[in-house]
């Protein structure tokens, strides 16, 4: 699948697969979304120790073919994607995961995160997924409900340092 456009108000919404020329940019714009993102919903220690590893583009989902970027007029302003396994790399049949979502901050509420899942289920349903989970952080559980999710139950990821990074498990029937 190659690239999906959407126009609206907020200028043109374009999405295509993630590659490994993407990873300095896709790093670039974790580090500038998370911890916009995560200010007030996590202790500052707690970021300190979590905000390293989660910053880096994983070089394993971007070879994966479903971990995508999104831009609107030219410039980088989401990434997300989807595996068939969760962050600990557990796979549970039928259940597509979706992995490392983030938008810029100043693009917020302008439809990249929505563009972005609706490219991550598509793909998903094509390969015959019936259930899409995240492991959501606490600030973008309100996003994921406006998708469709719902909470299932409190999660952690735990992260190679051994800190473990609390969050939210939701899930939604891929329609």
């Amino acid at each position: 699948m190659g690239e999906t456009r959407r126009d609206d108000e907020s200028g043109t919404v374009t999405v295509r697969p993630a590659t490994a020329a993407d990873s300095t940019a896709i790093t670039a714009l974790l580090a500038l979304s998370y911890p916009t993102a995560y200010a007030g919903w996590y202790e500052a220690d707690l970021l300190a120790r979590a905000l390293p590893f989660m910053v880096r583009a994983n070089p394993g989902l971007i070879a994966s073919g479903t971990f995508h970027v999104a831009f609107v007029d030219g410039r980088l302003a989401g990434c997300g994607g989807w595996s068939p396994c969760a962050p600990d790399g557990r796979e549970r049949a039928g259940t597509a995961n979706l992995r490392h979502f983030a938008v810029d901050p100043g693009a917020m509420r302008r439809g990249i995160g929505r563009a972005l899942y609706r490219r991550c289920r598509d793909e998903a349903s094509a390969r015959g997924f019936t259930c899409m989970e995240c492991q959501s952080s606490l600030p973008a559980a309100a996003f994921y409900r406006r998708l469709g999710f719902e909470r299932v139950e409190p999660s952690a990821v735990e992260l190679p340092d051994g800190t473990v990074f609390p969050g939210v498990l939701m899930r939604a029937a891929i329609a």
